[in-house]
């Protein structure tokens, strides 16, 4: 990324003349010019701040035993890349979804805080919502190493569970409120310096309205994942094991046998793609594996996503929306023009139909319709994935011949005259 932002700044800027219609007879010009540069490290930090940044990622499974202290340096390396590359790949998977697809990133945030809330909500586990986060990521394992995540199993622990502390909990997470306050930040100066440049019709570029699309929509996980701990590397054991408790027999029965017990199962694609959408995953019992799977959120009860659903399309309703302001954008063929204008149009048709049904489910009394609308998502994937391809490459694209408006700078001094003055 340095390297493509250096080629960047040797670019040669174009020369705004004094004479420009965007400066002349107007008082909104400011006399600063911004580069090429300054306009795409601008949208990348934010970029990393909305998606790397953010990413909440579930406990991934233990790392292999270390070496022995008498090991060569070889395999203490070897140990030390594969500790790394599990809690990393799970990372970069939910930032692939969350750059493709960041409304699905909105839903699985959702789903996981209407989890946490359960839990800290219901009078029989009287915990925190940090801890109903923790339950919901697989934080907690009991001595034999299985996920505590299922709501029976989470009652037999639960007395476990309360002796340990919120603090307890935040201290194993990577980044903690002033972190996640920073990337906040950034993201919300971004925000401000966009509507200041529609607000004083500046040229905002689309890799700004496509980077603005991320922000919005980001916010939404922000809220959502706050008590969530971030990057979590190893869970916490818990003193109880199971065969100190009564097993539920419906459990029981899907207890692998022999050595398989602990052998973790190759889940199929199309089961890895429905838990994108939440789907599957709640009726799945993950107690006999060694970790809960990326897209994961603990299950127990039948009402455990009423409202994600429809709050994650009308996100992506908005996500769509915001690639509007970019409707009249410059372009330097008609080519171009319309491709935006019709990946903008999928973007904000393709949730209608699963979000009617989901508002009339709810709003009905008929319960969540997750698996009847599966094949809409499906269709609506199969055109959603080439749009996100279409409106990722078109802003960059556009870059090569951007308007002189565009490299004009916000005029602050119209909000702030005492201090520009």
């Amino acid at each position: 990324m340095l390297l493509f932002l250096t080629m960047l700044a040797m670019i040669p800027q174009p020369a705004l003349p004094s004479s420009s219609p965007a400066t002349s007879g107007s008082d909104l010009a400011c006399d600063n010019h911004r580069s090429l540069y300054t306009i795409v490290w601008g949208c990348f930090t934010t970029l990393f701040a909305c998606i790397w940044v953010s990413a909440h990622p579930n406990v991934p499974p233990p790392a292999p035993p270390s070496p022995r202290k008498d090991a060569t340096l070889g395999a203490h390396l070897k140990s030390y890349l594969i500790d790394g590359t599990i809690g990393l790949w799970r990372r970069l998977k939910l930032v692939l979804v969350a750059f493709i697809a960041p409304e699905l990133i909105v839903g699985f945030a959702g789903r996981q805080f209407e989890t946490a809330r359960y839990f800290s909500t219901t009078q029989a586990f009287d915990i925190s919502l940090t801890h109903g986060f923790f339950i919901s990521m697989g934080g907690f394992i009991d001595a034999e190493k299985h996920p505590i995540v299922d709501s029976r199993h989470v009652e037999q622990h639960i007395l476990q569970i309360r002796e340990i502390s919120e603090q307890d909990i935040c201290n194993r997470s990577q980044g903690d409120a002033f972190s996640k306050t920073v990337a906040l930040l950034q993201t919300s100066w971004f925000v401000v310096q966009c509507l200041a440049r529609f607000q004083q019709n500046l040229t905002v570029t689309e890799l700004e309205v496509a980077t603005l699309a991320f922000a919005v929509v980001n916010a939404f996980s922000w809220l959502l994942w706050w008590k969530k701990p971030l990057d979590v590397r190893a869970p916490i054991v818990l003193g109880l094991t199971v065969g100190k408790v009564a097993r539920d027999p419906a459990l029981e029965q899907i207890q692998p046998a022999g050595n398989e017990q602990h052998l973790r199962r190759h889940r199929p694609l199309r089961e890895r793609f429905y838990s994108l959408f939440g789907n599957s995953l709640s009726s799945q019992n993950y107690f006999y594996e060694d970790a809960v799977p990326t897209f994961y959120f603990a299950s127990g009860w039948d009402d455990h996503e009423r409202y994600t659903p429809a709050i994650s399309l009308l996100v992506a309703l908005i996500f769509g929306a915001v690639h509007c302001a970019a409707w009249r954008s410059h372009f330097l063929t008609v080519e171009e023009l319309w491709l935006w204008r019709g990946a903008t149009l999928v973007l904000c048709v393709v949730p209608i139909p699963p979000l009617f049904a989901h508002l009339w489910a709810t709003l009905g009394g008929t319960g969540p319709l997750s698996h009847r609308v599966l094949p809409l998502y499906v269709v609506g994937a199969a055109y959603y994935v080439p749009t996100r391809i279409i409106l990722v490459l078109l802003p960059l694209l556009a870059l090569r011949h951007a308007p002189d408006a565009a490299y004009l700078e916000v005029n602050w001094n119209r909000y702030f005259p005492h201090i520009y003055s």
